[in-house]
């Protein structure tokens, strides 16, 4: 009887956990979105920069280590402390391989900024490719 419901038990874990890889994509990419936004409020870096995918592209910070170099100035400079975001407008677009996610509204001391997100699927889930900031 144990034997049963550890396996049962074993079956529902693999069920859910396929169901999160091979699940709806609107919701995987919120998930990406929501593992940012919780990196920068908590200033990690590292954290923040797993969201981005290598192929990371921006006219101001040009690549992903650009923009790495960017975040890490902004912590140290306390850019980062006391932030809030404000997903509430926030919508979700999937089409195949490719997303959009936004505006994401992060206030500081200093001042808002508007951000929208690109993200493209790729081996290791939804990864942001692109983004777009106004406000500042």
């Amino acid at each position: 009887m144990k034997k049963a419901a550890a396996l049962m038990l074993v079956f529902g874990l693999v069920a859910m956990g396929c169901a999160t890889l091979g699940g709806n994509p609107a919701r995987q990419v919120n998930d990406t979105v929501e593992t940012w936004m919780d990196a920068l409020l908590a200033k990690d870096v590292d954290a923040l920069m797993e969201t981005y995918s290598e192929e990371f592209t921006d006219t101001e910070y040009r690549d992903k280590t650009g923009l790495a170099q960017f975040m890490a100035q902004s912590k140290s400079m306390g850019y980062l402390d006391g932030l809030t975001i404000d997903r509430s407008s926030e919508t979700v677009e999937v089409e195949g391989n490719a997303a959009t996610a936004g505006p994401i509204k992060i206030t500081g001391y200093f001042g808002m900024v508007t951000v929208d997100f690109s993200l493209a699927k790729e081996a290791g889930g939804w990864m942001i490719v692109e983004q777009r900031a106004s406000g500042i």
